[in-house]
């Protein structure tokens, strides 16, 4: 993977982490807990799952909240610049 699409992707979650946080959906997560959703999600995009996919299953099975659809595509537009 790019450094490039590895800080966007670093950046997508940081945002989505300070959405939920905001909303009182999930407290802040501790070091580890960023560290392995983070990069639990990595390991699965370079293995070809879908960004998405991976980062709803690792918001759901490590923070324990869901992630929608919406809630992703706007975080990633807002890092990419759209």
């Amino acid at each position: 993977m790019e450094i490039e699409q590895y800080d966007l992707y670093n950046k997508i979650y940081n945002e989505l982490v300070k959405r939920k946080v905001s909303r009182r959906q999930m407290e802040e997560p501790d070091k580890y807990e960023r560290e392995d959703a983070f990069m639990g999600a990595i390991l699965d995009i370079e293995k070809g799952v879908d960004a998405y996919e991976t980062f709803r299953n690792s918001f759901e099975l490590v923070h324990g909240v869901e992630l929608s659809k919406m809630e992703y595509e706007s975080a990633y537009n807002l890092c990419k610049g759209f």
